[in-house]
């Protein structure tokens, strides 16, 4: 099993904590400084002149009551600050969230350990897991954005290609898929040949970080990674999703055999071993 943020999570948790504790100052003090400019000088004026309020705010000048206002409303915009934080973790901790992150968690585990088991295990396992991770996904409510700060990545090249390399090899000629539905041609008649391997990896990318982010523990952190990994969901992964599930099931309930084994170990593209991978990445040499 990958873990890519080994050694930096009690840092990046620390430096997450400084972060918030700023960010709520800033918030409150932003809170307090709107509310004395909310109401107009003259308003003030007429509340120190009038006899209807407090006489001890009466006959206090006029900086004072601006301190005094001061005060007020700085508590106002802690009180405020509190419930914000109340209704994120509302939001983060969430019976459909907290079961889209467990789901997500054990579709990576399942990625990540692919050579434990089988190709035939490991399609039944996608065969179950795939659509569980869709309705989970599809109850998650859109969530607002609070921070500015752009989430971590944790997911490298390496660790996706070294992924993806692994379900290459396991699923072997059968990896290869006709594609029904592809956003950029669906007006045309070409088809598009896709990768089970690679959709099951772009897939596992954005919900490792997702599930990486969201396991830090802050709200706001937690809040924002699910958001981002919902939009993705909307507008990218969803569709790979439902693509490579049709590719599963076929798998799963057809004749495919997965024993064969090619003479040669080494998979090097281009140079003829095996041959369906070189018609894959389409580097395929013709024969004299």
């Amino acid at each position: 099993m990958i873990i890519c943020w080994s050694g930096r999570s009690s840092g990046l948790k620390a430096k997450v904590e400084r972060q918030k504790v700023k960010r709520k100052k800033f918030q409150v003090y932003s809170f307090a400084h709107k509310l004395i400019h909310f109401l107009p000088l003259h308003f003030l004026n007429l509340f120190q002149s009038t006899s209807i309020f407090n006489p001890y705010l009466i006959i206090l000048p006029f900086p004072s009551l601006y301190s005094v206002l001061k005060i007020f409303t700085t508590f106002a915009a802690v009180f405020y600050s509190e419930n914000l934080d109340a209704r994120m973790d509302q939001i983060v901790y969430s019976k459909n969230v907290v079961e889209f992150v467990t789901v997500a968690n054990e579709y990576c585990s399942t990625i990540e350990n692919v050579s434990h088991l089988t190709a035939e295990e490991n399609l039944a396992k996608l065969q179950k897991l795939l659509p569980l991770l869709y309705l989970k996904a599809s109850v998650v409510e859109k969530i607002e954005m609070v921070m500015d700060e752009e989430l971590e990545k944790f997911v490298n090249e390496l660790d996706y290609n070294v992924l993806h390399q692994k379900w290459l090899q396991l699923l072997g000629e059968h990896d290869g898929f006709y594609e029904v539905f592809d956003p950029n041609i669906q007006f045309g008649e070409e088809t598009v040949r896709a990768s089970i391997s690679e959709n099951l990896m772009d897939i596992y990318q954005d919900l490792k970080d997702c599930i990486t982010n969201y396991s830090i523990g802050n709200e706001e952190v937690m809040n924002d990674t699910i958001s981002e990994c919902i939009y993705h969901f909307e507008e990218f992964w969803g569709q790979q999703l439902v693509n490579v599930m049709r590719a599963v099931h076929m798998l799963v309930y057809s004749s495919a055999d997965f024993s064969e084994k090619s003479n040669n170990e080494e998979v090097v593209p281009g140079k003829g071993n095996p041959a369906w991978l070189d018609k894959f990445w389409g580097t395929d040499q013709e024969e004299e």
